[in-house]
């Protein structure tokens, strides 16, 4: 077999590693760095405790927001993927809005009554898909009937002292966190995702993998 000239070959070369630092993403390519792959938090923000073992990851969103409704199913994919050690946990946010206000409760509502897994999507695709008004008690109950929830049962949760917690506690973490915006991520309670280089999920997705995975380690040093 004829020999390339060297000079092809060493072109061949070139060619393939920047076609294969391409492939893997801007996630990939660098160390991760403050200000572009996340924000740090102050440190007396993030003195709540953690499940002892374990790095939590919370997702702040609403129902009543057209790009956490994007980012849902993906989000529930790659939380499939996460290992034993580390906790998702969502928090839902107002930002002040009766409206958003009245989604973190029947958020907390399903969860507590059980119907959370099932009834998570469709909530948000009864807002932003079929355009329907849910955002006060009477018309989320309406709509948790025709989901085959008790009304009653409903609307006691809805306004029982332990979603009212619960929302309050989701808005006192909103603040702490100084979450301006949604969808935002923080891990372990000291880490705000940004992925500023991310062009997709997946790349915001593998930005914050690798942020779990730094969290992670520093918690294992500490024990």
């Amino acid at each position: 077999m004829k020999r390339l000239p060297r000079t092809v070959s060493a072109a061949a070369v070139v060619v393939a590693v920047l076609a294969g630092v391409f492939l893997l993403g801007p996630s990939a390519r660098a160390e991760l760095t403050e200000g572009r792959d996340y924000a740090l938090l102050p440190q007396q923000k993030t003195a709540q405790p953690v499940a002892k073992g374990k790095t939590e990851v919370i997702q702040f969103f609403s129902y009543g927001c057209p790009h956490c409704a994007r980012m849902h199913p993906f989000i529930d994919k790659w939380a499939a993927t996460l290992p034993a050690n580390v906790e998702l946990v969502r928090v839902p946010v107002s930002f002040g809005r009766r409206e958003w206000g009245a989604l973190s409760r029947a958020y907390y509502t399903l969860m507590n009554l059980g119907e959370l897994q099932r009834l998570d999507g469709a909530l948000f695709s009864s807002i932003h898909e079929q355009q329907q008004p849910n955002f006060t008690e009477d018309n989320l109950t309406a709509w948790a009937v025709k989901q085959g929830i008790d009304g009653e049962k409903f609307r006691k949760e809805y306004n029982s002292e332990r979603v009212s917690k619960a929302v309050m506690d989701a808005e006192a973490l909103t603040r702490d966190f100084a979450i301006d915006s949604i969808p935002k991520v923080v891990v372990a309670r000291r880490y705000k995702v940004v992925a500023e280089d991310a062009k997709t999920y997946d790349d915001f997705f593998a930005t914050t993998r690798r942020i779990i995975d730094k969290a992670s380690n520093e918690q294992s040093a500490k024990r």
